[in-house]
């Protein structure tokens, strides 16, 4: 069973001394619901490959381009996977800001961005599954500050972007093996 997570609240960021007040954390927390679903037949006939399908993959490969056009503009439109959206509390702040701009608002002296991290993983390990756009989320919010000027009450921002990319190949990680690599017991 996949399960999701929705945000209904208001997205905003608290004061500048922090990332979230408590009332606001509350707040954001207790808006936030995590959803069983339970697979389609249309998208478990969807998972399944047929030998066919696979072949004729495999060939196209060898055609010359001017075939390949050809029938691809005369078969089915082809359609691109859309990457899973981040969870809410990250969609909360990058919804905040306009990707065209720099994060102008986003705490980064004194360690400020460690809330986010660390109210972010608590939220990855109570479901897991409901992460797995994270990690270009947390790549996203790292580019976004590398890109910003500099000033001096921004001095922390490479920190910040180190550990958000960090943060981004941890939770990456755990998807992709299915637990906590670094806490997986020793073999005897």
């Amino acid at each position: 069973m996949l399960s999701t997570a929705s945000f209904d609240g208001p997205s905003y960021v608290g004061s500048a001394t922090h990332l979230f007040g408590d009332a606001e954390l509350a707040s954001l927390l207790d808006s936030l619901t995590i959803q069983q679903k339970t697979p389609t037949r249309e998208s478990a006939q969807s998972g399944s490959v047929h030998v066919s399908d696979v072949a004729m993959s495999d060939e196209e490969h060898y055609l010359s381009d001017a075939s390949v056009s050809s029938t691809s503009s005369a078969g089915k439109p082809s359609s691109t996977p859309v990457p899973p959206e981040p969870c809410a509390l990250l969609q909360s702040i990058i919804g905040l800001y306009d990707p065209a701009e720099e994060l102008e608002d986003f705490p980064t002296t004194c360690g400020e961005y460690l809330e986010l991290l660390f109210t972010h993983r608590e939220l990855f390990s109570a479901c897991p599954h409901a992460h797995t756009g994270c990690p270009a989320g947390l790549a996203q919010l790292a580019r976004a500050l590398e890109l910003r000027a500099w000033r001096a009450d921004r001095e922390c921002d490479a920190e910040a972007v180190a550990a958000f990319r960090h943060e981004s190949w941890q939770v990456a990680a755990w998807l992709q093996t299915g637990g906590m690599w670094w806490a997986k017991p020793a073999e005897a």
